[in-house]
């Protein structure tokens, strides 16, 4: 242990615990480090048989004595959430030269068996998932790495972050403009201008691509279809971090209510602010 109490890189632990009689009841054998190599964390693969690989203390002789085996725990990510840990791939040896081959999988093993290299034969995998290498020992004792997202044969979903702000600082012809998704209380429902052609002007990270969708809420009730109903505009924020969307003469109908959604956008990072309402003018009939 250093002087903050964190394990060190290289050390092996033995930690033997007693019940409340004082008598020794179990070891549990502790190492560090176990670390995942790949897949990078959130990364997207085009195989259904994708390779884990993750490194092990180096003191090989250590976890063949104490330890029993590896395996690769996943859970599906739906849309309501994530499911229940599985075992995914079981028994992986914990020390083996070269190459171990089963029916079910096919295991590599460099640098004295401490980094190694596992993928299934048998299981296809599809869709979004978190996965952990679980490592036992022969007390049944378990230790995990870190956990980590991976998209197998799908599209990475756009992840909506507060530390990727958006900010509008002003509206033409609107005062008292304060919208960012930094401070959400201060949002207010509706915004009133009276510019024939406003133009939102703020703030985004450089080279984030900035959208706005103004939606016509009459039409919405009375077109066949509905996408006449919504105007798209977007720009990209320079490299002072400001960006400006002109809406032209004629999208803005005077007294009409538009719902308004602006979002932020940048490589698989994505935010956005909450719907609004702007109007031009004062509310028709």
């Amino acid at each position: 242990m250093n002087d903050q109490g964190q394990p060190l890189d290289g050390y092996t632990v033995r930690v033997r615990s007693a019940n409340n009689n004082a008598e020794i009841t179990q070891n549990l054998f502790y190492f560090t480090p176990f670390s995942l190599n790949s897949p990078a964390d959130a990364s997207a693969v085009s195989t259904n048989y994708p390779n884990f690989d993750f490194s092990v203390n180096k003191q090989r002789l250590n976890l063949q004595t104490n330890l029993t085996k590896y395996q690769v725990l996943i859970r599906k990510i739906e849309e309501n959430g994530a499911g229940a840990w599985e075992t995914y791939l079981d028994a992986v040896p914990v020390d083996h030269d070269g190459v171990y081959e089963t029916t079910e999988l096919y295991v590599t093993y460099s640098e004295n068996s401490s980094r190694i290299s596992v993928y299934s034969k048998l299981r296809p995998l599809q869709g979004a998932y978190e996965w952990k290498i679980a490592a036992l020992d022969k007390e049944d004792h378990v230790q995990e790495t870190e956990t980590r997202k991976l998209y197998v044969n799908t599209s990475i979903p756009e992840r909506i972050t507060s530390s990727f702000p958006l900010t509008i600082l002003s509206i033409s012809g609107v005062k008292n403009v304060n919208l960012s998704t930094y401070n959400l209380v201060t949002i207010q429902n509706t915004y009133f201008t009276q510019s024939p052609n406003p133009v939102i002007y703020g703030i985004a990270y450089v080279n984030a691509n900035v959208a706005l969708t103004l939606t016509d809420r009459k039409c919405l009730s009375t077109s066949i279809d509905q996408s006449l109903c919504t105007k798209s505009y977007s720009t990209v924020a320079n490299q002072d971090s400001r960006y400006g969307i002109n809406i032209p003469s004629g999208d803005l109908r005077a007294g009409t209510l538009y719902t308004a959604n602006a979002s932020v956008s940048l490589h698989d990072f994505y935010n956005q602010l909450p719907p609004f309402t702007l109007v031009r003018g004062s509310v028709g009939n």
